[in-house]
């Protein structure tokens, strides 16, 4: 993080596995992981995404096995797509957890930066992009009607008030309208991260077609949404 020489050195490896897959198994069990550590290796993480050459090699790099997966057994597998399925998994723990936006924000970036150089995209970590677009646009949609709930309540009350914790409920207006911008900057993260997986050309991830096809429906209460409707569109023409 603080040293460019040794930064430099790593991107020129051509064994980016060396590197990566240690980091990834570190991760894997974010849960574990003090606040403090997460956040620097995320940060790690995100540096070495930036640089297209080192993830360009971590898409050739193979592991013959990954023994402290547990979600399933994957047999052989790119470096890359073993990061994709980690970063899903990291967004999903924190979901169910911690809800920390750092953590969403730096995985999803990370998942930004490596989608248009992933290759023969593995079946599960296909299947793990789709999942996450489905639980960020559930997560967004629950934000979104709890958010007009309370837009309505306070139209109803004729003015802001002030509750039993002597919080105003024009300052929860303010938390639910951060909460939803959020929601929908990180649905957008994902959605272009899949749009940019395909961009290469579909059959160079046959898997995640095959992904999009399985599970059109995840895409139709947001199909026709003015936030989101030009990059479902996008993936509605590959399919």
């Amino acid at each position: 993080h603080g040293n460019r020489d040794y930064l430099d050195y790593s991107l020129s490896r051509t064994d980016p596995e060396m590197l990566l897959a240690p980091l990834l198994r570190v991760l894997y069990d974010s849960r574990s992981l003090p606040v403090n550590r997460l956040y620097m290796l995320l940060i790690l993480l995100l540096m070495l995404s930036q640089d297209s050459g080192f993830m360009s090699a971590a898409q050739k790099a193979m592991l013959a096995s990954v023994p402290w997966y547990k979600d399933r057994i994957i047999g052989s597998v790119s470096v890359g797509s073993l990061m994709v399925m980690v970063l899903v998994k990291a967004v999903q723990s924190n979901l169910t957890g911690a809800h920390d936006a750092y953590v969403h924000t730096n995985c999803l970036a990370a998942l930004a930066n490596v989608a248009p150089l992933l290759r023969q995209l593995h079946p599960h970590a296909a299947r793990c992009l789709v999942s996450l677009f489905d639980l960020l646009a559930r997560k967004y949609l629950k934000v979104s009607r709890k958010t007009a709930a309370l837009a309505n309540a306070a139209e109803g009350g004729g003015g802001a008030a002030v509750g039993d914790s002597g919080r105003s409920e024009e300052g929860g207006d303010e938390e639910g309208a951060e909460a939803l911008q959020m929601a929908v900057d990180f649905l957008r993260i994902s959605l272009e991260a899949i749009n940019l997986c395909l961009s290469a050309g579909p059959a160079l991830n046959e898997h995640l077609v095959y992904a999009l096809l399985e599970r059109q429906a995840v895409f139709a209460p947001l199909r026709t949404h003015e936030l989101f409707a030009d990059l479902i569109e996008n993936i509605d023409l590959v399919l």
